[in-house]
């Protein structure tokens, strides 16, 4: 089959042919691809910085993000048929574990990923376990439907706060900081501010319903913020991993508020502990991946009720074999969502 692949340890993939996955486990199943997305993720890898090399023993099938159409299935495999459309789940829990017993799979303490720690889905078929698949319901097209997982990254984070009738700051407008400004405006969220150093990507944060935005790059931050809300923001979302997005947004918290913090930092960021969270009493959530599998309802049902954006959120989509064109507008930032197809 044709796949893509981190065969060596500097900058780029590979196209290389491969043997098509079988079924070696009872609770496998092989998915021949519809597309599947790029993440920043896979930037991460094909630029082979630090983070990357960290966690990958090469050669590996990259990619995570994936719809695709069951074709075989282990013998213990009882939720899916052949021919169903399923979206990939990419953080593989053990199902043994601590954390795995104590409804807590995405933050299973064995956790595999699909495209770093086992073969991905930039491929032809991929295979991964019935634990982590979800049959695509909602009236979207399996096309599109790879984008799911930055989609549920932002239900997962939307929905462990309350933000009806707060005051928002969303620091980071990439696909997932978009898809929380989108449903965070939808379960009625009073404003919501979008901050970026990209006013391409703060032009789409107006379109998905911010209701003002800030480019950090050539405006400041704090003072356009404070003459909007004086008192400060009710909740701050950290999508962008940037020490300027921790620093400023919890910051500009008020006292009693909460910081969702979902963005990765490339390194160690300094903060004042004392001022900033202790003596405001803000309270700091961390979140990582989907709750396996209450997000996906929770997105689903939401997707259903108010829809959304698909022709707005995904930008680009190439053919398989265009990997180095698909990663070359990722690097010019001017896309959100790049989708590749096998056929």
């Amino acid at each position: 089959m044709k796949a893509i692949a981190k065969v060596h340890p500097y900058q780029g993939l590979t196209f290389i042919e491969s043997e098509e996955p079988k079924i070696q486990e009872e609770d496998e199943v092989i998915v021949e691809v519809i597309s599947a997305s790029i993440c920043g993720t896979d930037l991460h890898i094909y630029d082979w910085d630090e983070w990357a090399q960290r966690r990958m023993q090469l050669p590996r099938i990259v990619g995570h993000e994936m719809v695709g159409r069951v074709v075989k299935t282990g013998k213990n495999v009882r939720s899916l048929d052949i021919g169903d459309i399923v979206v990939g789940e990419s953080h593989i829990p053990c199902q043994t574990c601590y954390y795995c017993r104590t409804g807590r799979m995405h933050i299973c303490k064995n956790l595999k990923l699909l495209g770093i720690t086992i073969d991905g889905c930039f491929a032809e078929y991929c295979k991964t376990k019935e634990i982590a698949l979800w049959k695509l319901g909602s009236k979207v097209n399996p096309e599109d439907a790879s984008t799911f997982e930055p989609l549920g990254n932002a239900v997962h984070s939307i929905f462990e706060t309350n933000p009806a009738n707060k005051d928002i700051l969303v620091y980071g407008c990439g696909p997932i900081g978009l898809a929380t400004i989108y449903f965070l405006k939808r379960l009625g969220a009073s404003k919501v501010i979008g901050v970026d150093i990209s006013d391409y990507r703060l032009s789409l944060a107006k379109k998905f319903g911010a209701d003002k935005v800030v480019n950090s790059k050539s405006e400041n931050v704090e003072e356009i913020i404070y003459s909007e809300l004086p008192e400060g923001i009710d909740i701050l979302f950290e999508m962008s991993g940037s020490k300027d997005g921790f620093r400023k947004g919890i910051k500009l918290l008020k006292s009693g508020s909460t910081a969702v913090l979902l963005g990765i930092p490339r390194g160690d960021i300094e903060l004042n502990i004392a001022d900033d969270v202790v003596l405001k009493e803000i309270k700091l959530i961390g979140v990582f991946g989907r709750k396996i599998f209450e997000t996906w309802y929770l997105l689903e049902k939401l997707i259903n009720e108010y829809g959304f954006p698909f022709e707005e959120f995904i930008t680009h989509r190439f053919n398989l074999l265009e990997y180095d064109k698909a990663f070359e507008f990722l690097k010019k930032g001017t896309c959100i969502k790049v989708v590749l197809k096998p056929d």
